[in-house]
């Protein structure tokens, strides 16, 4: 074999591999067989990557709205998800999801119960979550602001005493959920959230 010279009709194996076939190709030359090819690579390309861009998952929240999502994991009561449009991490709240539901085999996994607060009566239903696990709630104008300093008690004795009579407002109003956020060494405030 001289070097720049080609020769057309090799004669190889029926099962000779892949990449010699494709080598064979480009030195024929053969412009059907190119085009075919490349036809055949993008969509090979296209059917192991559709997957990755589905939405996999639908996110159904205790107001009724329904979110397409790709889930990723569930943890420290935060859902971390993605759309699929932009590969973004996002989170919501467990305390806002009522349901995710599998869209490839329609299978239901139950995320939080709803909470009903009908009165004072069921402050102990009112739930005292982080700030940062408030997200996908909708919080309402009610805001609180407290001492954490008393005279003569322990700080953990205010904080109690602070975080029952905030439970017992948010029960009255029918909120179930109510976030602390500590402003400074004498004073905290809160905010009140709904579905």
């Amino acid at each position: 074999i001289r070097q720049g010279f080609i020769y057309k009709n090799i004669v190889r194996p029926q099962n000779a591999n892949f990449f010699y076939q494709i080598t064979i190709i480009l030195k024929n030359n053969n412009k059907k067989k190119i085009s075919t090819m490349r036809t055949f690579i993008t969509l090979l390309f296209l059917a192991i990557s559709a997957p990755f861009f589905a939405q996999s998952h639908t996110l159904v929240k205790h107001n009724g709205e329904k979110l397409n999502v790709n889930y990723i994991k569930t943890d420290n009561n935060l859902v971390y998800f993605n759309s699929g449009k932009d590969q973004v991490e996002q989170t919501i709240s467990t305390f806002a999801v009522a349901e995710l539901i599998n869209t490839s085999t329609n299978a239901t996994t139950k995320v939080s119960d709803k909470i009903v607060v009908n009165g004072e009566q069921d402050y102990k239903k009112v739930i005292v979550i982080a700030p940062n696990a408030t997200t996908g709630l909708s919080s309402t104008t009610n805001g609180s602001k407290f001492v954490n300093r008393v005279k003569g008690q322990t700080p953990l004795a205010v904080q109690q005493q602070n975080i029952t009579a905030l439970k017992r407002k948010a029960a009255k109003e029918g909120i179930p959920f109510v976030s602390l956020a500590q402003n400074n060494r004498a004073e905290s405030s809160a905010t009140m959230y709904t579905y």
